[in-house]
């Protein structure tokens, strides 16, 4: 994954005194490393018991690339770490990579294969726990005394490419239509640059939607991580079911064409992750149709959690493979859900088989966040 802000990571170090870990590292921030960092790792590497572990924790992102997609040479993790252990010595089977990838493991395998290495670090995928906590320790699970109103909530984020054509589709399908009032929606759109012409020529009904309930202060920054939980948990359950649109390995690129590019030259490479927007669903105990990449369902089940697969929704989209073709799946579903009179609707949430999965994903939930061991040793 790319982002398209221009943003530094922080590190934290912590020195462990333990017999096995000599160091702690933690990334805070996210996308682009400069010298000053660079020179900070060299140092801990160097300075690092070479019989002990290093830890490296990434797990706020899953970006295995750590610098913008261009044309040109293009660092990623698994190199970056593997010329440092060659440069300091640390042996590549000490260090521990902790990060929200989920696919970080099968990527780190293939590249390996790819450049006739062996694979050595040891890579820990963990977004499960860690989006959980965060959610629950910021206060997005309370569950607030509010009698439902609509049929959805739709909480879209920052400018991204799977979230533009959510945008297209509810002013072309909803906004001008009896549906407009079914739907409870933030869009983080006032500042129309660097897109499409639709875009452009629809400005100003674009600019007249509704902007993010959570955050009153600034339009476009950290609306989770700074936001008012008791106003985000009343708005979305305000709403029967949560269209979540969540991370997808396209969406910080400009176009499907640009990311089919940068896909061939990096065949190895894979990113997903199961982020907060789905967790606040889950700790509020409400359904959801999800938009994103395929298979992305399949994991979240494989660590227990159920999902709506013909209860509430046709959820074979999660097969789809193209970002088109899913994302209209699931709109044409949407469609199809916000017709239909509310009560009806309502009878079908409050159906005791969807009570049972939200109750069991909000139990599964707490049972990660209370019983999780550490998975080093620090």
């Amino acid at each position: 994954m790319f982002a398209v802000e221009n943003l530094q990571s922080t590190m934290e170090v912590r020195e462990v005194n333990s017999s096995l870990t000599s160091f702690y590292v933690r990334f805070v921030g996210s996308y682009f490393f400069n010298k000053d960092f660079d020179l900070s790792l060299k140092r801990i590497f160097l300075k690092a018991d070479k019989t002990k572990n290093l830890i490296i924790s990434y797990i706020t992102e899953v970006n295995l690339f750590i610098t913008q997609p261009t044309d040109k040479y293009t660092l990623h993790w698994f190199e970056y770490l593997h010329s440092l252990s060659s440069l300091t010595g640390l042996p590549l089977d000490k260090i521990t990579f902790l990060i929200s990838n989920i696919h970080a493991k099968e990527s780190y395998y293939k590249w390996c294969v790819a450049n006739n290495l062996k694979p050595s670090i040891n890579i820990i995928e963990q977004p499960n726990f860690y989006w959980i906590s965060r959610v629950i320790e910021l206060g997005y699970n309370s569950l607030p005394d509010v009698e439902p109103v609509k049929h959805f909530s739709c909480f879209v984020g920052r400018p991204r490419l799977q979230k533009n054509n959510i945008v297209k589709w509810y002013i072309n399908k909803i906004v001008s239509t009896e549906q407009h009032h079914k739907m409870i929606c933030t869009f983080l759109y006032k500042n129309i640059t660097d897109m499409d012409n639709w875009f452009v020529l629809n400005k100003d009904k674009i600019s007249s939607l509704p902007g993010k309930i959570e955050d009153s202060t600034k339009d476009h920054e950290n609306a989770f991580l700074n936001g008012d939980p008791i106003k985000f948990n009343s708005a979305a359950l305000s709403a029967l079911v949560d269209f979540i649109v969540d991370f997808v390995e396209e969406e910080d690129f400009s176009s499907i064409e640009q990311y089919n590019n940068f896909k061939y030259k990096n065949p190895w490479w894979s990113e997903d992750t199961i982020s907060e927007k789905t967790f606040k669903s889950i700790l509020l105990k409400k359904p959801f149709i999800r938009l994103g990449r395929h298979h992305s369902l399949k994991k979240l089940k494989d660590w227990g959690f159920q999902t709506f697969n013909n209860v509430l929704f046709d959820e074979s989209y999660d097969d789809i493979e193209n970002l088109t073709e899913r994302t209209n799946f699931i709109l044409d579903q949407v469609e199809k859900k916000i017709i239909l009179d509310f009560d009806d609707f309502k009878k079908q949430v409050f159906s005791k088989e969807v009570t049972d999965i939200v109750e069991h994903n909000y139990n599964l939930a707490y049972e990660i966040f209370n019983n999780r061991k550490d998975i080093v040793n620090v």
